[in-house]
């Protein structure tokens, strides 16, 4: 049997293959909306497609991840494990996040004018995620229950930034723990795939030349920033401003009451995360545009964008949006990690806030 890291690229065009049938299902669909009634009828054309794409992503996710149960197995047998056991086929994610995605899509159904385009162009990103989230999920969470307690590695295909900063965050953690962090976020297009490692020589100490080594040639996809720019987000990094670095760090109270910032551990705002206490002021903010220029998780939020990273254990959360074509900075804290506690209602910080990878 052929080692299946050997057979990366044929998987790859497999799972994406599944994909694209997923999404000429969703275009047929498609072809059979009237779309010359979407000023008037925008709310009963998203209630279609909320019914619609749950079902499209579910057909074909059952697909990829009996797909990936079979690579799965084929990787293991092919490192001789001889423990008895059985990847286990994962469904899609739930309907109800599904279709609270359509919802989000559907915005480009209302107002003055409609752009259906960014709309299907949208689901059709949410499709391929949703889809391949299936078969990673089978791979990851077959890793977790196997008795041979194999780690797992996410191996890109390409050459995205944010991919390979992943993929090398996941070496650096085999490499001090044993086994790799098993939450991320793949972005619309990307091809990356969690492949359990058992042995050395599959790399498991391996401080990120596999990703390197195994990319096979595969054209990368279109990074995150490309798809967020066709979606009409604005990507571009914020330098952080003085103002900033004062609301963050020491935090203000508005006319209103409400107190903004205060996340440096000497701050007093009530009802805030604190960076721990060893922190220095430079060091958050270091931080802070660590995660701004290379997050590991990006997310929209309406016309926002949502950055998440760890650095030294800490899970950041950076928002920012555009206002007038400029970048501006929405929020910026620590949500969890060594040393991260949340302050009460005086202001002390007496509520740990363990880390918490879910997030990703």
């Amino acid at each position: 049997m052929a080692a299946p890291l050997n057979n990366l690229q044929q998987f790859r065009e497999v799972q994406q293959a599944i994909v694209n049938l997923a999404i000429k299902d969703l275009r047929a669909f498609a072809k059979k909306v009237d779309w010359s009634k979407t000023a008037d009828d925008s709310v009963r054309l998203s209630a279609l497609f909320q019914v619609a794409v749950p079902k499209i992503i579910q057909k074909y996710a059952a697909m990829a991840a009996a797909m990936a149960c079979d690579f799965y197995d084929e990787t293991r047998a092919a490192a001789g494990i001889k423990k008895p056991f059985k990847a286990e086929a994962q469904p899609a994610p739930p309907a109800e996040g599904i279709e609270a995605q359509v919802r989000f899509a559907a915005r480009w159904l209302f107002g003055a004018t409609p752009q259906p385009s960014k709309m299907l162009e949208f689901l059709e990103g949410e499709i391929d995620k949703k889809v391949k989230a299936a078969y990673r999920n089978t791979i990851t969470e077959s890793a977790k229950l196997d008795p041979a307690q194999p780690a797992f590695r996410r191996i890109p295909a390409g050459t995205c930034d944010w991919c390979a900063t992943l993929a090398q965050r996941d070496a650096d953690f085999i490499e001090r723990h044993g086994r790799a962090i098993d939450e991320y976020e793949y972005h619309p297009g990307c091809n990356c795939v969690p492949v359990a490692v058992f042995t050395a020589q599959d790399g498991r100490r391996d401080t990120g030349v596999i990703g390197n080594r195994h990319a096979n040639g595969v054209q990368a996809p279109e990074p995150w920033q490309q798809w967020m720019t066709k979606l009409g987000l604005d990507t571009r990094p914020h330098t952080l401003t003085i103002e900033n670095i004062q609301v963050i760090l020491d935090g203000i109270i508005d006319a209103k009451g409400k107190a903004h910032g205060g996340h440096l551990w000497s701050a007093s705002t009530p009802n805030k995360s604190h960076f721990p206490g060893w922190w220095a002021p430079d060091r958050c903010i270091a931080a802070i545009q660590a995660v701004m220029t290379s997050p590991q998780s990006v997310a929209p939020m309406g016309d926002a964008i949502v950055r998440l990273g760890v650095v030294d254990d800490v899970v950041i959360r950076v928002q920012t949006h555009v206002v007038d074509g400029v970048v501006e900075l929405s929020h910026a804290y620590p949500l969890s990690g060594t040393g991260v506690f949340k302050t009460d209602l005086l202001g002390k910080p007496v509520i740990p806030q363990p880390l918490n990878l879910s997030v990703f």
